[in-house]
């Protein structure tokens, strides 16, 4: 993982360079055999995106030459690959920065972002259908452009229609503005013909077509039977971590951290994180101070044995309310979220400075604890190979793959997360299953919607069909401070986004068949957790000609070899 590099990435130094030189060689070696010149569809290749930043610069003083050197070397390593194709540059802003004539690491074409205004949205060129040139582009090739349209996906010319495959979201009329082939006599839109005229400019056709709404059914998920069961049994006294990766490490890839305990040195990068501290009381147990980030907005937990003793965004001293018997042994478990690792670092800081789990814990009486953690199951050896390694985490629902469609959910209680929710401080897992049956006409976008309220504060998970689509924090009044949230001195203000509309696409959603939606639901604070309203919605379906698409590999689930 580059992110253990002791270095500044997207610069020439040697760690990071030796690091991606496999990555940049594979891909080389792919777009190569790609090329337009091979038979391919590539014409362009953009070796680095909006590169106009690196820690401890500005727009005045970047690129420097370290950063020069970076860029011409992921250049030469693409042309080493096999790479022959020009060389290109999307800016974010006309910086001109690495535009030809630029000096080392320039490219051969330079664009920046921009994007047209007004009227220009609803015109359209279209290349139409061409047996010697196929898909691809070529100057040679006929082309109409049309007036109006939502978006018009293709075209093409049949004796003297022109046939339009596109979407509306409004009644709509279409003008043909110009006509290579000078053919075409009328319109068509996705099938459809009526109304279609030669009432447009120099005679060219036009087409009215209205708008109809479709009719559809979406489930109530307030009204669905949710299947529950307990995803945080850590906090269990007979649980057995046995399995749990040791943190045994001597010292921590951050050599300025007191402790061993950074999630990234053990092979966690992604999802929650779980520590559990054993130690033998001896009586003098007061306070724990713990420094913990998940990045962010990231909250941890501690449990000591199962009673909850609190919950911060930082540094934190958590009492320990009640005398240990000296002698038996005991155990602190610690729950943080992983929100991801930064992007790109803070100015002059690098990733051994950003890491993620405990920093440093110190629980009074005791100089060591013993400690072990888990985060996915497998680590980077992730098990879901088809919907990846940032899909999971190490909550035990999704060590265990409970968040696939086909879990054994029969075994659960019934509880509601809207109704019955968690009662005290922790993770509950809820799953509940439906059938689609859409109008295949139409594109249909769905969208999970949460609604704010007053509830006291909590993060949810959202699972569709074994994909994760979205994190959502409902925030409440704090009882311990958190420096980030100082401005949110609302009650019932998502923090983390703040979004509240999760778009899931065809695909992943089963638009005619069944689907499988699972949440798991964290209550922060000890007087639990109910969720907020959250509903599924459909906010402009459109008439559409667009190919159906294939649903996204769903692997079921099974039970997982040495899952704990």
């Amino acid at each position: 993982m580059v992110l253990r590099l002791p270095c500044t990435l997207r610069t020439d130094c040697p760690e990071y360079l030796h690091a991606i030189t496999p990555y940049l060689t594979t891909y080389g070696e792919i777009i190569a055999r790609a090329e337009i010149s091979n038979g391919g569809p590539v014409i362009l290749v953009q070796p680095e995106n909006e590169y106009s930043w690196t820690p401890g610069t500005n727009e005045t003083t970047f690129p420097t030459q370290s950063t020069r050197v970076y860029r011409q070397y992921v250049q030469d390593v693409l042309r080493k690959a096999g790479v022959t194709l020009p060389f290109t540059n999307n800016d974010n802003t006309d910086l001109g920065l690495w535009a030809p004539g630029t000096g080392l690491g320039e490219v051969d074409i330079y664009s920046f972002d921009d994007y047209p205004r007004g009227d220009a949205y609803h015109h359209w060129r279209l290349e139409l259908p061409s047996e010697e040139f196929g898909n691809y582009t070529s100057r040679t090739k006929q082309s109409v452009i049309v007036k109006g349209g939502y978006l018009l996906r293709a075209a093409e010319v049949s004796g003297h229609e022109l046939k339009l495959t596109g979407d509306i979201n409004a009644t709509t009329d279409f003008e043909l503005l110009y006509d290579s082939t000078e053919k075409i006599k009328f319109i068509s839109f996705n099938g459809v013909s009526a109304q279609s005229s030669c009432g447009g400019k120099a005679g060219y056709p036009t087409l009215h077509v209205p708008f109809v709404a479709p009719k559809i059914s979406l489930p109530d998920l307030a009204a669905a039977k949710w299947s529950y069961i307990d995803t945080l049994p850590e906090i269990s006294a007979d649980y057995d971590d046995s399995a749990w990766t040791s943190c045994n490490l001597s010292k921590s890839s951050n050599t300025s951290l007191p402790k061993p305990l950074v999630a990234g040195d053990y092979g966690y990068f992604a999802g929650y994180l779980l520590y559990r501290g054993h130690f033998k009381a001896n009586g003098k147990e007061d306070v724990l101070r713990m420094n913990a980030t998940g990045g962010g907005p990231s909250i941890w937990s501690v449990w000591l044995n199962s009673t909850f003793l609190g919950s911060a965004s930082a540094v934190a001293n958590l009492s320990i309310n009640s005398s240990l018997v000296s002698g038996k042994p005991h155990v602190l478990t610690v729950l943080i979220d992983h929100m991801g690792q930064d992007q790109i670092t803070q100015e002059g800081l690098t990733y051994p400075t950003n890491p993620r789990g405990i920093l440093d814990v110190s629980l009074t009486g005791h100089s060591e604890l013993v400690w072990k953690m888990t985060g996915n199951l497998g680590g980077e050896k992730y098990r879901d190979r088809a919907r990846g390694p940032l899909n999971e985490g190490g909550l035990f629902a999704e060590r265990q793959g409970y968040h696939m469609p086909g879990s054994p959910t029969e075994s659960w209680n019934i509880s509601s997360p809207f109704n019955t929710g968690l009662r005290s401080a922790g993770v509950g897992f809820y799953a509940t299953s439906f059938q689609l049956d859409l109008p295949a006409e139409y594109d249909i976008p769905i969208e999970f919607v949460f609604h704010n309220t007053t509830a006291p504060t909590y993060r949810v998970q959202l699972f569709v069909n074994g994909y994760q689509f979205g994190k959502f924090r409902e925030f409440s009044k704090p009882k311990i401070a958190r420096p980030y949230e100082a401005s949110a001195n609302k009650v019932g203000v998502p923090t983390v986004g703040p979004q509240l509309r999760f778009s899931v696409p065809e695909g992943i959603l089963n638009y005619r068949g069944p689907n499988y939606v699972a949440l798991t639901l964290r209550a922060e604070q000890s007087e639990g957790a109910v969720l907020c309203p959250l509903t599924m919605e459909a906010p402009m379906p459109i008439p559409s000609g667009y190919q159906r698409p294939a649903s996204a590999p769903q692997p079921r689930w099974a039970e997982r070899a040495k899952a704990y």
